[in-house]
Parts: C-alpha cells; sequence; structure tokens
C-alpha cells in the first residue's frame, strides 16, 4: 500500500509551558507535528491519500483523509477509484 502525506502550517507562533508545549487556551494539543504543536483546532490539517489493489477491479483504489491534527478528528473522508486534484482542492479549501 502506498501512502502520501502532507502537512500545511497555516498561522501563528507556538509557546512553550512548564511541563511542554500548551497553546493559548492551556490545552495540550494530542500530537506534534513538524515545526512544533499546533496552538488551536483546525491550526494545522493533515491530508492523506492511500491507495489500495482492488483485486477484483484489477486497479487501484483511493482513500483521501482530511484530519484536524489538534484534536486528530477526521473533517472528511471520500473513496474512489480516481483521486483528482478538484476533488482534494475543494475538501480541503473548505
Amino acid at each position: 500500500m502506498a501512502t502520501t502525506s502532507a502537512r500545511r502550517k497555516l498561522t501563528g507562533s507556538q509557546q512553550q509551558g512548564p511541563a511542554g508545549p500548551t497553546t493559548q487556551s492551556g490545552q495540550t494539543p494530542l500530537r506534534e507535528v513538524q515545526g512544533g504543536h499546533p496552538e488551536r483546532p483546525l491550526h494545522v490539517l493533515e491530508m492523506d491519500i492511500k491507495s489500495k489493489w482492488i483485486t477484483r477491479d484489477r486497479r487501484n483504489g483511493y482513500i483521501l483523509t482530511i484530519l484536524d491534527t489538534f484534536t486528530r478528528q477526521v473533517l472528511h473522508w471520500q473513496a474512489g477509484l480516481c483521486m483528482t486534484q478538484h476533488q482534494i482542492t475543494s475538501h480541503g479549501t473548505r
């Protein structure tokens, strides 16, 4: 299975508390990402596209997942036999 991940930092700066990185609201994020910890929900989004060989159809299927890195909540997912740039950008910019 092939995996491609892209991380995009939107805005903000990091604060360092005595027990490690914290956000402006005092919450500790669930995951550290490249470049530090996200400060708040929707601060850093993660888009992941996975491909999986479907033996019956003799072709690849694709799964797109968009995650909020702070809360680790799935914001959107989509599966299909093709994945176009339009499908990815239309869901990533909402």
